[in-house]
């Protein structure tokens, strides 16, 4: 596994428990969770932000995971129960969003850069010449 598929599929899970707490859990509850999930998703954007080989449109995934994160802080500190419910349940789909997003770029990009390799390997092969003798 890639650090780029744990930050991603991190961010999924994430908004997937910021969501079903939304109506699992009573608001009290649901805003120390949106608390939780708001500073791990700032965490893991800034940790994969700062290693080495990412490519820019994971750069720009990690960049919105940390903004998410830091919105979901926001709402969950500053409205009130009633009022940020449904604002913790948009970032929790947010938070799923991205991950959603950089896992599928990720599957693209590998699926891509096989089918190259695949392809080059085709070429490489040289296929044995039938003389057409028979005999």
């Amino acid at each position: 596994m890639t650090s780029r598929f744990i930050t991603n599929f991190a961010a999924l899970i994430a908004g997937a428990v910021l969501i079903t707490g939304r109506f699992a859990f009573v608001p009290g509850i649901v805003r120390w969770i949106a608390l939780g999930v708001g500073a791990a998703a700032i965490i893991i954007g800034l940790w994969s932000f700062a290693l080495r080989r990412q490519p820019a449109l994971q750069r720009l995934i990690d960049v919105a995971l940390a903004a998410v994160g830091g919105w979901t802080i926001f709402v969950s500190c500053v409205w009130t129960p009633r009022h940020g419910l449904w604002f913790e349940f948009a970032a929790g789909a947010a938070l799923a969003g991205v991950g959603a997003l950089g896992l599928v770029v990720r599957e693209a990009r590998l699926s891509a850069t096989l089918h190259a390799l695949e392809a080059s390997a085709m070429t490489r092969i040289a296929l044995p010449q039938d003389g057409g003798g028979g005999g």
